[in-house]
């Protein structure tokens, strides 16, 4: 499940802009959305988007603290920053994609929520009889 994971992860981040823009053209269009209720589309935007990134790399955490149960849970948070800094690295390279690093950023929160929630899934496992 973990390397699926990555493939479709792989196929997110490197993708074309223009064809990236099909799947943020969603969070754009929320942000319009948004703009009615008096939220500037650039603040919209830029809030919906560091929430996807976030939310792109839950599974990292979790999906690797799985696969790797003998790691301490900071070495899977360093595995996704690392990993995040390569995306990064790597769009810098691609012309029609942008590397920031609000991304990195986002990106490592979501892999702490996900060790996060995993910790918090063995500890209630732990718990049953």
């Amino acid at each position: 499940m973990f390397a699926a994971y990555l493939v479709a992860l792989a196929l997110i981040v490197f993708t074309p802009g223009s064809d990236a823009e099909r799947v943020t053209g969603i969070l754009a269009s929320v942000a319009h959305a948004v703009e009615a209720w008096g939220v500037p589309f650039e603040l919209g935007y830029g809030v919906l988007e560091f929430g996807a990134n976030i939310v792109l790399f839950v599974p990292f955490g979790l999906l690797l603290g799985m696969n790797a149960p003998l790691w301490h849970p900071w070495l899977v948070v360093a595995t996704g920053l690392a990993t995040s800094c390569l995306i990064e690295f790597v769009q810098l390279g691609l012309p029609s994609r942008f590397s920031t690093a609000s991304d990195l950023l986002a990106n490592t929160l979501g892999t702490v929520l996900g060790v996060a929630l995993l910790a918090l899934w063995r500890q209630a496992a732990a718990r049953r009889p």
